[in-house]
């Protein structure tokens, strides 16, 4: 349809009501939205709307990983590769996650930051990680204190006390159950 106004012809405008309090403006004859259906449905205004009966099928649409809940530790080197390993491992059954990952390699892979990243799944698992409380840094993700000591006993258990506690930076983390 036609927003009118500067736009022009099957112009629409898309707003960002997401959590960066601030409004982001698109006018465009076109656009990719690249969030679950539901989350656009939940957190995009389109104008002119769009339709009810797609909206609801958005609002219906289940969330991909929807129960998963990520921690990602960023560090200051990527000891696991130092020491010869890919940083992948399985976690004990009492762990915040079930696995880690590399989820950045630093300047070596001329990235920004080292990083491992793990996921659990469930939703008492998401709730145990969402326990401990909202990011103390709502723009960056970072968690609180809290959740950075049980993340750094979970780390040691695999890599050692002594490694984790020179290492460990900062710890972020989502549980994708509370995205509406």
């Amino acid at each position: 349809g036609d927003a009118g106004g500067v736009g022009g012809a099957g112009a629409r405008d898309v707003g960002d009501r997401g959590g960066s309090g601030g409004l982001t403006q698109l006018t465009a004859r076109f656009a990719v939205v690249a969030i679950p259906p539901r989350v656009a449905a939940a957190r995009v205004t389109f104008l002119p709307p769009l339709p009810s009966a797609q909206l609801a099928r958005m609002m219906a649409t289940a969330t991909w990983a929807g129960d998963w809940c990520k921690v990602v530790a960023s560090f200051k080197t990527p000891f696991w590769r130092e020491n010869g390993d890919s940083g992948v491992a399985q976690m004990s059954q009492s762990s915040l996650f079930a696995v880690t990952w590399e989820a950045g390699g630093g300047q070596e892979l001329g990235e920004a930051g080292n990083c491992l990243a793990g996921v659990n799944f469930g939703k008492a698992a998401c709730a145990r990680l969402d326990s401990f409380g909202p990011h103390v840094d709502q723009g960056t993700g970072r968690s609180s204190p809290a959740l950075r000591a049980a993340v750094a006993r979970d780390l040691a258990d695999v890599f050692g006390a002594d490694t984790i506690d020179d290492q460990l930076l900062h710890v972020y983390h989502q549980a994708w159950m509370g995205e509406p």
